[in-house]
């Protein structure tokens, strides 16, 4: 199952040096996916589907149609999909894929469809993310024309590596505080930084401290644990970053390292765009599920598989370069 799990990255990966954005039949069947999408939410409210309640377990995971979100215990609504959070998640990053390939006009209208199906579905992630992505492409297309350079996209890429840290800094300046108490949308936000940002670290330290150097293994912390005999002491890790850490030690943090050499490297603005909603989303997501997250991520940071180090015959020290 583990290997199962992480099988999205790895083909993302192997698209190193590709763009799959560019191809106009794959693009036009994105949009129009999307906007089946959209429409499956917009009418989901209105409409009983079927599968409505319906439960399935998939290698001991229990999962359902139509959770009730536990902030506010309103409708998580999934259109023709059945879960918020996946669909909310596909239609931000589908529009980000495609985006370029459209006029802008034409993008922007796409993008408001997108939005204002993700509103429906709650998913304040995936609608952090498509604003964000949003009002990038308005800014490029209608403010500054330097925005759509790819020293732009690569500045933009290269800052959303900042969310590598940014737990450690809630924890500290936060942690004390009671958030919910403020505000009851705040609730997960605080959940994050008294638990899931900082419990499995805690775990790995009292079971098996030399896990925080080499790591717990592929599946850690995530739903392949489940079928372990650890599978009682797993917790939630909404952080990709963190819980790449988790799994590889301080190999998470040579992984974090080469996706930050990718996007000094890589050329592709689309890709580049991934890299940094991918980032964005990770801050508060494990990023392992749907598998079309983890792929995107994956073809996004896939030209740390074409930076080679060569040596230089005056100083032979260590250059970095682009294969």
């Amino acid at each position: 199952m583990a290997i199962k799990m992480i099988l999205p990255l790895v083909a993302g990966w192997a698209l190193a040096g590709q763009s799959i954005s560019s191809i106009a039949w794959l693009s036009k069947t994105v949009a129009i996916f999307c906007v089946i999408l959209s429409v499956g939410v917009i009418i989901d409210p209105y409409f009983y589907f079927p599968w409505e309640g319906f439960q399935i377990v998939q290698f001991g995971q229990e999962k359902t149609a139509y959770k009730e979100w536990w902030i506010n215990g309103t409708t998580r609504v999934g259109g023709f999909a059945g879960d918020s959070t996946a669909t909310g998640m596909i239609l931000a990053f589908s529009y980000i894929l495609i985006h370029r390939q459209f006029r802008p006009i034409v993008s922007l209208a796409l993008w408001s469809l997108i939005t204002y199906s993700i509103v429906i579905t709650t998913s304040r992630t995936a609608l952090i993310v498509v604003v964000a992505a949003g009002f990038w492409v308005f800014l490029q297309s209608y403010v500054s024309q330097n925005l759509r350079t790819r020293k732009a996209h690569r500045v933009l890429a290269c800052m959303s590596f900042g969310v590598v840290v940014l737990p450690i800094i809630f924890y500290s300046l936060l942690g004390p505080l009671d958030l919910a108490s403020v505000s009851e949308s705040l609730r997960s936000f605080d959940t994050r930084i008294d638990e899931s940002w900082v419990n499995p670290l805690k775990f790995l330290y009292e079971k098996s401290p030399t896990a925080l150097i080499f790591g717990c293994g592929l599946g850690c912390m995530a739903y392949p644990m489940d079928s372990t005999r650890w599978g009682f002491f797993i917790a939630e890790v909404d952080h990709w970053w963190l819980l790449s850490y988790l799994m590889f030690g301080l190999g998470g943090v040579v992984l974090a390292l080469l996706a930050l050499f990718s996007a000094v490297f890589e050329s592709d603005r689309t890709k580049l765009m991934i890299l940094f909603a991918f980032n964005l989303a990770g801050f508060a997501l494990e990023m392992i599920a749907p598998s079309f997250i983890l792929f995107c991520g994956g073809y996004a940071m896939s030209a740390m598989h074409l930076v080679r180090v060569e040596s230089s015959a005056r100083n032979a020290t260590p250059v970095l370069t682009a294969a």
